[in-house]
């Protein structure tokens, strides 16, 4: 709209703080679900393809060790899985003493153990400390956006403020256009008034 159509909105949108670089580092940050992204910070992304390579040859070589353990049946199955965010296989129980590693868990039945092998344990330690250095960073970037939008908290208050009173207006004027409304024009001398097929825009 223009000032002249519009001077007391118009006055209000240009009070209205211009934060476009918060804004476009929240943006940058989250992805639509509000977990932050690998452009959150540069070291962020640093450290998530740390852990991303580590667990990429994590799986490399239990996909080596389920094909060795799988021909001599001592798999449950073929697919290795998480438990404790460490990397398991799921051993018949009768064979776990042939394994060699960590048991993190078992089935309801007992019949299957999920066995961390000892070939992974160091690689699994590493992937572990990766993981809490991403989260440490991840936690150092959620207090410093906190912080700041605790600094610009009372502006962006009244900033939203301002933005209601601005979208109010427009939604008022939307409804005037669907319903041909017109603004009631009250004479002050008139000693009667007659409302014909008048309508309150809040009810």
């Amino acid at each position: 709209f223009q000032g002249a159509e519009a001077p007391r909105l118009v006055e209000i949108g240009r009070a209205i703080d211009d934060d476009r670089r918060f804004v476009k580092r929240v943006f940058r940050s989250f992805d639509e679900q509000g977990v932050l992204t690998d452009d959150a910070s540069p070291e962020l992304l640093s450290l998530r393809n740390k852990v991303r390579a580590l667990r990429a040859e994590a799986q490399e070589q239990l996909s080596s060790l389920v094909r060795e353990l799988d021909e001599g049946g001592l798999l449950r199955d073929r697919n290795f899985t998480v438990r404790n965010d460490r990397y398991v296989l799921p051993v018949k129980s009768e064979f776990q003493a042939r394994v060699e590693g960590i048991v993190h868990d078992a089935s309801q039945t007992h019949q299957t153990v999920y066995v961390e092998p000892r070939a992974l344990l160091q690689l699994g330690n590493r992937i572990k400390i990766a993981r809490a250095d991403v989260e440490q960073e991840e936690q150092r970037i959620l207090k410093e956006l906190s912080l700041e939008v605790a600094e610009l908290a009372p502006r962006l208050a009244v900033d939203l403020a301002r933005a209601g009173h601005i979208e109010a207006a427009f939604a008022r004027g939307i409804f005037a256009a669907r319903v041909d409304g017109r603004r009631a024009e009250i004479d002050p001398d008139a000693k009667s008034m007659s409302l014909l097929r008048a309508r309150h825009p809040p009810l």
